[in-house]
């Protein structure tokens, strides 16, 4: 019963509450050395840690729920833990780490069975690596075979059922079907809202794809709902410190921007920024790529003073990605497109087409050349070279 009683805080989005109210449940049964118990609990106490964005708490979590459902002898647990354990390395970058757990997982998820659910939720992580490390065809294929299983159980009881669709549509985006995305994605939107309502973060992420396909295609006047939709959902559901809010400030800052509105644009950023440097600290990864709304905001405002902040921040960010070296190299083309932004309005097109080449080059080894990134810089480049 108490267990139920967390399901159901988390699955009303009160994810802290959920998280303080398993301590109790997580120690009695450590006490009791119930393993069926305890492996499930441990499983939804990782999955809040990582909602929370406690990762590396997370993954021990994890190994314990690992353990635990060993001694169980419940293969569909493991199965289930190490398909979190692919999941939560993705969520951090590491996608390589994951791959060369991919048959440890696959394994784990045969010994399961014909569990419909399990084999759904593999192909649907592994659909997300594909994705990640651009191998758009593996992660349609994956997501294909997700959305099938999930069909399969059906709808009722089926909480899955709607991110598979969701994250179906996300491949078709990718394979370069936008709006074949869009529907599946208000599909799975108009089922989410009906099933947890207007407020789950869960929410968030659809409006979140939603607006970046909008954004793609130009709409901006479109994905601004969305992003704005985002920015509540979080607010309310992880609370307004946390780092995720940064995504739809800069979204909004970039909006606001190209609105004209130069002050709400900053004001957003600017909030972008302290997010990050706050709570992932001032040399992350991330952090660069919020200088870069920064840059661009200064550039389209067009005044010397805001040409200077545009300048300032450019350096900062690549001092910071130098740093970093191979961690930070999928920023780096977004920085170097800013600086050659700024070295076209100085009349410098060597420099510029310098910067655009070594974005293009950065996003064909660490990307792909099938990525829709460095079709972007492809296009900036043709572009260079025409004026050139």
């Amino acid at each position: 019963e108490r267990y139920e009683e967390l399901v159901n805080l988390e699955r009303r989005g009160q994810h802290q509450d959920a998280l303080t109210a398993s301590d109790d449940l997580v120690a009695e049964a450590r006490t009791l050395g119930y393993a069926p118990l305890l492996a499930r609990v441990l499983v939804l106490r990782a999955a809040l840690q990582v909602t929370s964005n406690d990762l590396a708490t997370a993954e021990k979590t994890f190994r314990e729920a690992a353990s635990a459902a060993a001694q169980a002898h419940d293969d569909r647990r493991v199965a289930e833990v190490w398909i979190r354990v692919l999941d939560l390395l993705a969520q951090q970058g590491r996608h390589d780490q994951a791959l060369t757990l991919e048959p440890v997982a696959v394994t784990s998820a045969e010994r399961a069975g014909d569990d419909l659910a399990i084999q759904a939720r593999l192909q649907n992580t592994l659909g997300g690596i594909y994705l990640a490390k651009a191998r758009y065809q593996d992660a349609f294929v994956a997501y294909e075979k997700a959305l099938a299983l999930q069909r399969r159980i059906g709808a009722d009881g089926n909480p899955a059922l709607i991110p598979a669709i969701a994250n179906f549509g996300l491949a078709k985006w990718y394979a370069g079907d936008p709006r074949g995305a869009m529907a599946d994605l208000e599909e799975a939107l108009r089922r989410m809202l009906a099933d947890v309502g207007p407020d789950h973060s869960s929410v968030a992420y659809v409006h979140q794809s939603l607006a970046d396909i909008h954004r793609q295609l130009g709409e901006w006047d479109e994905a601004a709902p969305h992003y704005l939709a985002v920015l509540r959902i979080w607010r309310a559901s992880l609370g307004p410190e946390h780092p995720n809010l940064a995504y739809p400030d800069e979204q909004l800052a970039l909006l606001a921007s190209r609105r004209q509105d130069f002050e709400a644009a900053r004001a957003y950023a600017a909030e972008a920024l302290r997010l990050r440097e706050t709570h992932l600290g001032a040399t992350h990864p991330l952090v660069p790529q919020t200088l870069t709304v920064v840059a661009e905001i200064a550039i389209a405002e067009g005044t010397r003073e805001s040409l200077r902040r545009a300048e300032d921040a450019v350096t900062r960010g690549m001092t910071i990605l130098t740093g970093l070296g191979e961690a930070g190299a999928r920023q780096a083309p977004y920085l170097l497109e800013s600086r050659a932004r700024l070295a076209e309005l100085r009349h410098d097109l060597r420099a510029a087409l310098r910067d655009r080449q070594s974005a293009l080059d950065v996003r064909i080894e660490t990307l792909g050349a099938t990525h829709l990134d460095t079709g972007h810089s492809q296009q900036l480049g043709a572009l260079g070279d025409a004026r050139g």
